[in-house]
């Protein structure tokens, strides 16, 4: 069988999680099948190292105008040059009149609730393209993955589908996630990223549904009121940033509560959780949440969301708030904080919890789908 997979984005130096999900499975699908043909289709970007060919991988990149220009248009034309038999689609979209067979991974359908436009324009954008491409796209897959049940039944319902065309597939975890670092190596990544002892982190950006507001706001109530020895470390936002959200909910916190070191490489992620005294995610809306199971492999307690997918995800390994509430936010903090008995048990709780994710059952689940698909 020929098989194509869509990456588009895949060599891009700063990965998301959809590039990250998509690394992941396809590395251990080369483990796993030595038969079938695969073509990795990619557009041309400057970290080509993160994924090498083999013998029945063969990378395919070509560049393109736009987003949508390389998906709509040059996608096509690659998968009948290379006479795909299946196309497999992981980043929510798809060609809209492509006719052969197709897989389409839809990790969530966020962007179908609400478009406030509160994010940046790129993500506008990138919302108005899905809530257009996606549900058209989807009815004339020939199957439809997603990462949780919860996903799944949103799914079902936006789009009408028939049950047994779509699957849950859980995401997986790197083995580097499951590796204890030692405190030399730990004391390297506080230097390399000018990180403080302790320090609560905070992976959230400027996107409306990562809850950046209430979370920033949640702590400042909590720092102004403790000692001043535990920060936040938030890497994809900065000071001035951070300040102007505490502007707008009239609630003042010093320069000196937050550290900001830009972007993580991808190979220091786990040592950062392995690092933080906690994960605080109380986003308001995931598909899936990669970090929650990222930090509770590497022995990171989390506090996150009662919302869309994360009690699914988090079970009883993680503390669950309402992330419209940031008071109800900062009493967690405070007590996790304060309760070192109550962070070991979550640390094994989630080391446990974690033990269920791995890539291998991810690329296992979706080559079971290329067989049925066809």
């Amino acid at each position: 069988m020929r098989i194509g997979i869509e990456v588009q984005r895949l060599f891009r130096p700063h990965k998301h999680g959809i590039e990250v999900f998509a690394l992941e499975f396809i590395k251990a699908l080369q483990n796993l099948d030595k038969s079938n043909e695969y073509f990795i289709f990619v557009k041309k970007d400057t970290d080509k190292s993160c994924l090498s060919e083999t013998e029945n991988f063969k990378i395919i990149e070509f560049g393109a105008l736009s987003f949508g220009d390389w998906e709509q248009y040059h996608l096509p034309k690659k998968c009948k040059e290379y006479k795909i038999e299946l196309l497999h689609l992981t980043g929510n979209t798809a060609p809209l009149k492509y006719s052969k067979p197709y897989i389409q991974t839809v990790h969530d359908i966020i962007y179908l609730d609400k478009i406030d436009f509160g994010g940046t324009a790129y993500q506008n954008f990138g919302n108005l393209y899905r809530r257009f491409v996606v549900p058209r796209t989807a009815r004339k897959a020939r199957k439809v993955a997603t990462v949780s049940n919860f996903e799944k039944d949103r799914i079902l319902k936006a789009f009408q589908l028939s049950p047994d065309k779509i699957s849950t597939i859980y995401n997986g975890i790197n083995q580097s996630y499951r590796i204890k670092y030692s405190e030399e190596e730990i004391q390297e990544l506080k230097v390399k990223y000018k990180l403080p002892e302790k320090f609560i982190l905070f992976l959230g950006n400027t996107a409306p549904r990562k809850n950046a507001q209430n979370s920033l706001q949640a702590f400042a109530s909590f720092y102004n009121s403790s000692d001043k020895t535990t920060k936040l470390v938030t890497p994809a936002l900065n000071v001035d940033t951070i300040q102007a959200y505490l502007k707008t909910s009239e609630n003042s916190c010093e320069n000196e509560a937050f550290v900001c070191p830009g972007f993580i490489d991808k190979e220091d992620l786990p040592k950062i959780y392995q690092a933080a005294t906690f994960l605080l995610f109380p986003s308001l809306s995931e598909g899936f949440g990669l970090p929650i199971i990222e930090a509770m492999a590497m022995g990171c307690p989390v506090i996150t969301s009662n919302t869309t997918s994360m009690p699914e995800i988090a079970s009883d390994a993680a503390i669950i708030v309402n992330p419209h509430k940031a008071e109800q936010i900062t009493q967690q903090i405070q007590t996790l904080i304060n309760n070192e008995t109550l962070r070991q048990e979550l640390s094994q709780k989630g080391l446990e919890r974690s033990q269920i994710f791995s890539w291998e059952y991810t690329a296992k689940s979706y080559l079971d789908l290329y067989k049925s698909a066809l």
